[in-house]
C-alpha cells in the first residue's frame, strides 16, 4: 500500500479574516488512476488522456450524408505525438493545428489529414507568415519531424475552407 498526501500543513500558519474559506473546508472528490507498464513511460501520457476525457458517446437519427460510418478528421502515427488543439486560423481562411512531442527524442510522424490539404506549412505558435516553412503533403498525408519536448503549429488550408 502507499500513501497520498494531497495537502501538508506546516508550523507556520497565518489567520486571514479577509479570505474566509480560504482552506475549501469542503468534500471534495479526486480520481486517481496508476498505469502499471513495462519499460519506457511513452504510453502513460495517452492512458493518462484516456482515463481524464473519455469518449463521448453520443446517438443520432440516421440521415444521407457524404462521409462514410467511420471517418478520421485527422489522425497522427506514432501514438506519442499528442494532439494539443485545433482551430481555425486568426487571419486567414486555414486550419491551425497544434501539435506536441513530450518524449527525449526526436520523432518523425505522419499526420494524415481527413481529406487531401491545398497546402501545408509549419508556422510559429503566433501564426507569424515569415517564419513559415512548406511542407510537401503526400495525399492526406504529411510528415512531420518533431525535436524533443517541442511543440509544432501547423498551418492546413482545404478547399472547404474557403468556400
Amino acid at each position: 500500500s502507499f500513501t497520498v498526501t494531497l495537502c501538508t500543513v506546516t508550523e507556520r500558519w497565518e489567520y486571514r479574516p479577509d479570505q474566509e474559506l480560504s482552506q475549501e473546508l469542503e468534500s471534495h472528490t479526486f480520481r486517481f488512476a496508476l498505469y502499471p507498464h513495462a519499460g519506457s513511460w511513452e504510453a502513460v501520457p495517452r492512458q493518462a488522456e484516456r482515463f481524464l476525457i473519455p469518449p463521448l458517446r453520443v446517438q443520432s437519427a440516421g440521415k444521407k450524408g457524404f462521409l462514410p460510418p467511420r471517418f478520421s478528421f485527422l489522425s497522427v502515427d506514432p501514438e506519442i505525438i499528442e494532439l494539443s488543439g485545433i482551430k481555425r486560423a486568426e487571419e486567414r481562411e486555414s486550419m491551425i493545428v497544434r501539435l506536441f512531442n513530450p518524449s527525449e527524442r526526436t520523432v518523425k510522424a505522419e499526420v494524415e489529414f481527413g481529406e487531401e490539404p491545398l497546402s501545408v506549412h509549419r508556422i510559429r505558435a503566433s501564426e507569424e507568415v515569415e517564419e513559415r516553412t512548406l511542407l510537401e503533403p503526400r495525399g492526406r498525408r504529411v510528415e512531420v519531424e518533431f525535436a524533443p519536448k517541442r511543440i509544432v503549429t501547423l498551418e492546413v488550408t482545404f478547399g472547404c475552407l474557403s468556400q
